[in-house]
């Protein structure tokens, strides 16, 4: 997806028509962008999960 999304943007794509057809956030896709233009392809192999973690009860 991250891939897809810089591909997009390589193209010309505008910011809110490479969400929509990601399916990714415009908050996300700027995430993704500012990634790549700091540490290049590596920043794209990032994950990173925001949040409280898991709460699965056992």
């Amino acid at each position: 997806m991250k891939l897809e999304a810089l591909w997009l943007k390589r193209q010309g794509v505008a910011h809110r028509q490479i969400s929509r057809l990601t399916g990714i956030s415009s908050t996300t896709l700027t995430s993704y962008l500012r990634a790549y233009e700091v540490e290049g392809i590596e920043g794209l192999k990032t994950v990173n999960f925001p949040g409280s973690g898991c709460s699965v009860a056992r």
